[in-house]
């Protein structure tokens, strides 16, 4: 059968194939006296779209199916549309590509992190000990940190004292022509009393004075006489002894160092490793009052009781004469003489009596001997240190 001998026969299904498949086709479609009006009508709205848009020559598939479905036909496989292929591979293409970007830039800025933990200093480490070979534990000997001591409750609690509104019970001031001791108020650092004027002169200095574990003090008072107040002044330095019943300090009456005319300087007080170090010059031996301090001394004091004492050596730890006067008690005596540490029958015996060498009556500048309560004081000094001078000598009491 010849291809004439099929168009002539062809029917309306094969015409509107033949029409979906070849739009060269149209115009004999058009033609042939087998073709629907509605297939023509068809054909001729789509030559003049060919014409307006000459790019466009086969009917997509949605088309395609509207013109069978007009004529009642069955819709077999519909041409695929190249443009529609053509813009599906071009989107796969361009997904493709991005994927590609975005795993290189990935891939980069990965070796790149990787290079900067490499450049960043790496804290060294030690291997830590296995389970079969602990680590030797450090023994207190070895520790390179000191231990920190155990201390009561409320052991610095006097660091928070009031100093500058307190009572003071017995203070010793220099007014012309004699040495007094006055019990006076302070009022915010200040106090007035019959005959002189006081004031703190200084911060209070902290450190265990008696070795019961709480802080103690050491305060200076600046003395002159109240028609006078701030001239010809001296200072004296008090001990101060916390009392953790009653959570308040007391005022031990015995100063244990001054500073002024006729009576040396004082250069430093400072805590020790117990008690208080006092240092400063003493002034030279002369018989007359003397503003020459030529003579250096250093004392640790401390509190035994109601009675200051010296730490570094034996003695008593309030001021000390500087003459000594007359023969050395210790020479000869047959009795034991009774040192005591403080100007009362109640303060105890010097402890070390054994190693005393030499005991003379302490004398002031005037050459009178010094007389406290009926106690004479006496300069001593120990075999371990038998060439001292007189700044380094201690002093004590004896009946007189």
């Amino acid at each position: 059968m010849d291809d004439r001998h099929v168009w002539e026969q062809a029917d309306i299904y094969a015409l509107t194939n033949w029409a979906a498949q070849d739009s060269r086709l149209w115009p004999h479609i058009a033609a042939h006296p087998q073709c629907t009006p509605q297939l023509r009508a068809w054909i001729h709205e789509q030559m003049a779209q060919a014409e307006q848009t000459p790019q466009q020559s086969v009917p997509n598939s949605e088309q395609y199916a509207r013109i069978s479905s007009a004529h009642g036909q069955p819709v077999d496989n519909p041409p695929e549309d190249s443009g529609q292929k053509r813009g599906v591979v071009w989107i796969i293409a361009i997904a493709i590509i991005l994927l590609l970007i975005i795993a290189l830039v990935f891939t980069w800025w990965i070796g790149w992190w990787d290079r900067e933990a490499e450049s960043q200093p790496q804290p060294s480490t030690t291997a830590s000990p296995t389970a079969s070979t602990p680590a030797p534990s450090a023994s207190p000997s070895e520790s390179n940190e000191p231990e920190e001591p155990d201390h009561p409750d409320g052991w610095d609690d006097i660091k928070r004292f009031d100093f500058d509104n307190l009572t003071w019970s017995h203070v010793w001031v220099f007014v012309p022509g004699m040495t007094i001791a006055e019990n006076m108020t302070m009022v915010d650092g200040q106090g007035t009393g019959t005959l002189s004027h006081i004031r703190l002169a200084e911060t209070p200095v902290f450190a265990d004075a008696n070795g019961d574990g709480y802080l103690d003090a050491i305060v200076g008072v600046v003395s002159s006489s109240s028609e006078q107040i701030g001239k010809d002044e001296t200072t004296r330095y008090y001990l101060w002894i916390w009392d953790p019943e009653t959570k308040k300090p007391s005022q031990i009456q015995w100063y244990v160092a001054e500073a002024g005319s006729c009576m040396g300087t004082v250069s430093s007080v400072t805590a020790a490793e117990r008690g208080f170090e006092i240092s400063g010059e003493l002034p030279s031996l002369n018989s007359e009052c003397s503003d020459e301090n030529s003579i250096p001394f250093t004392r640790t004091i401390g509190a035994r009781g109601k009675y200051p004492i010296r730490l570094d050596k034996p003695g008593w730890g309030g001021m000390c004469g500087m003459h000594p006067s007359g023969d050395n008690l210790l020479a000869g005596a047959t009795d034991a003489v009774q040192i005591r540490l403080g100007p009362e029958a109640g303060s105890g015996l010097l402890p070390e009596l054994d190693s005393l060498t030499a005991a003379y009556a302490a004398k002031w500048y005037d050459d009178n001997l010094i007389v406290i309560n009926d106690f004479q004081q006496v300069l001593i000094t120990d075999a371990t240190n038998p060439e001292a001078t007189v700044g380094d000598w201690g002093c004590a009491f004896v009946p007189k």
